[in-house]
């Protein structure tokens, strides 16, 4: 039993050189990251002012989903894509990994301009 670190340590020797690759291109990494976010940062605050509170549960209304009567959203209310900042960004997210992306997209379309 006690050889059994033995073999661990050989193993992970075997594959130091990956480590090592691994820990050198994080740098780069972090730049790609951090450049991307600023992006979905972007295009999210231009997404909330242009399609907020537009995406409502037939695409072209509002989409408060109250109808006066204080009951909250109902179960035919749009998800807020773009009503405010934290959802445009889970919105992008969902996009990039192509995730629904088609009916986010028809429904930005189906949205009269301001």
């Amino acid at each position: 039993r006690s050889l059994r670190v033995l073999r661990v340590a050989r193993a992970l020797a075997r594959h130091d050189p990956v480590i090592r690759a691994m820990l050198r291109s994080a740098g780069p990494l972090a730049s790609v990251i951090a450049f991307l976010l600023l992006v979905m940062v972007v295009f999210a605050l231009v997404g909330v002012q242009l399609f907020g509170g537009e995406f409502g549960a037939d695409g072209d209304t509002a989409a408060s989903g109250n109808s006066g009567s204080g009951s909250g959203p109902g179960p035919a209310a749009a998800p807020p894509h773009f009503d405010h900042f934290p959802g445009a960004m889970t919105t992008l997210d969902l996009m990039l990994s192509g995730g629904n992306t088609a009916a986010i997209v028809y429904r930005a379309m189906r949205v009269d301009g301001p």
